[in-house]
């Protein structure tokens, strides 16, 4: 197999991760967003009174969830960049390997504020129970 090609596709092959990844995350979130619609339907169904923000998000506040997905979708793109630099002859230089270490420490930086943000809402959860 020629050597081009084969750059070619592995560096395809990370990028296409890197989407495959991006679109399970947003498939969870519109199923989560239509499981909460429904909830809404079956409660106006039975005559239940529905809050007002029961559908409204809060912007301030972001869930730990959002963090890991952050993360996750920077490591991988930082992976990404690290694997195209392994592989290919054509990019030279430290610019290439500071973007693929930048995207890295920043997936990392955000996963470690996703675990942070987690057990401050475990400790908020149990601080409300008590």
């Amino acid at each position: 197999m020629d050597l081009f090609l084969r750059d070619v596709i592995v560096t395809s092959a990370f990028y296409v991760l890197v989407i495959v990844v991006v679109a399970i995350l947003f498939n969870y979130l519109n199923n989560e967003k239509k499981r909460r619609y429904a909830l809404m339907e079956k409660a106006i169904e039975s005559g239940q009174q529905i809050p007002e923000n029961f559908l409204m998000v809060k912007k301030a506040e972001k869930r730990s969830f959002e963090y890991f997905k952050n993360g996750i979708i920077f490591i991988f793109l930082g992976a990404a960049f690290w694997v195209m630099q392994f592989f290919s002859n054509f990019i030279e230089g430290d610019l290439s390997m500071f973007v693929a270490s930048f995207f890295t420490a920043f997936g990392l930086a955000w996963l470690l504020i996703g675990i942070l943000r987690k057990i401050q809402e475990k400790n908020e959860e149990k601080a409300k129970n008590e």
